[in-house]
């Protein structure tokens, strides 16, 4: 008992110092990374097979899952269903593309079709890496590479930007402050509980973070009135899943993820690249600025890009628009993949 609450202590201290740290430099989904780099420094320190129960485990990918779908509200169908066309275009390239650069992964021995495929697919970090296990996928690897790819989307917008034409601030963009806590908590906890309960009838690959995005996202659209996850449960939910990303990490994780540097150097430049220079394309195709066919295809960093949208000024329903569906396109994806991928490896059995 005394050597767990010793070992407990220590992930707390871990995690909390990670959180911290994070925060002073405005680091993206600060629980989450925290989370994981306490979760990874306490494995690789303390050598201890721990790992989160499903329960919570379940309930922070069911926490993303909801927090998600509230991003899919009536403003953003409205937004959808005028520019059909080039917001399902923009999302599907830039899904498609980024997907195609894990092939650079896969010249590594070390590295499975369903790992290369969720570590390089753009957009939804959070709920990639959360279900990344699930998927016959190595989350250690997804995990590393997605945040690798957020912080150096979120570098690139500082940097790239007043090129074209806007400002350099990367901070996260405002949130509303919740005036109503009470019914954003009971919001929160009927569509966690109900999506779980709705993901052991409907069973497929991420069914425990899509049936909450689903029955979030319709609330958010039936009901007039916004809602949203309290800020404090989501960082738990965050939390969980951070910390059980980072139970899987293991000094073989580490060699392995050394000897991956230059193939993820490799594919996160040409995702990043790839997608700057299919923003610039898409941009002057629809007859909008460089600076927001750019930020409209960034494969991540969702608050930077809001905030830089914000203080450009232009296009900001599209751009923000497109980044949201593209964040509940790649989780869908990533489901039927991985349940694809599920099916084909029952079938060669």
């Amino acid at each position: 008992m005394r050597r767990t609450l010793k070992l407990s202590a220590s992930l707390i201290v871990l995690a909390g110092t990670a959180i911290v740290a994070l925060h002073v430099v405005h680091a993206p989904a600060p629980f989450l990374i925290g989370g994981l780099v306490g979760g990874a420094a306490f494995s690789l320190r303390f050598r201890t097979p721990w790992t989160v129960p499903e329960l919570a485990r379940n309930l922070g990918i069911a926490t993303i899952g909801v927090g998600a779908g509230t991003f899919i509200d009536q403003t953003v169908i409205s937004a959808v269903a005028r520019s059909p066309v080039e917001i399902v275009a923009g999302v599907v390239v830039v899904i498609v593309f980024t997907m195609a650069t894990g092939l650079f992964l896969m010249a590594s021995p070390h590295v499975n079709a369903s790992t290369a495929l969720f570590a390089s697919l753009g957009g939804a970090a959070a709920g990639v890496t959360a279900v990344a296990r699930e998927m016959h996928a190595d989350e250690a690897v997804v995990s590393a590479v997605q945040y690798a790819r957020v912080v150096l989307v979120i570098i690139s917008v500082a940097v790239v930007a007043p090129f074209l034409g806007g400002g350099a601030s990367t901070a996260p963009a405002a949130t509303p402050a919740e005036t109503t806590p009470l019914p954003n908590l009971a919001f929160a906890v009927t569509c966690i509980g109900g999506g779980l309960l709705l993901a052991r009838v409907v069973r497929f690959s991420g069914a425990r973070l899509v049936m909450p995005m689903v029955l979030s996202m319709g609330v958010m659209l039936i009901n007039p009135e916004s809602f949203a996850v309290p800020g404090r449960l989501l960082d738990v939910g965050l939390l969980l899943t951070g910390i059980a990303v980072g139970f899987s990490f293991t000094t073989d994780t580490i060699r392995r993820l050394t000897r991956l540097f230059p193939l993820v150097l490799l594919q996160l430049l040409a995702s990043i690249g790839g997608c700057a220079v299919l923003g610039i394309l898409f941009a002057r195709t629809i007859g909008i600025s460089d600076l927001s066919g750019y930020l409209a295809m960034a494969p991540g960093g969702l608050p930077a890009v809001a905030a830089l949208a914000l203080e450009a000024g232009n296009d900001i329903g599209l751009l923000v628009t497109m980044q949201v569906v593209r964040l509940l396109a790649a989780i869908l994806f990533a489901s039927i993949i991985g349940s694809v991928i599920r099916w084909r490896g029952r079938a060669r059995d």
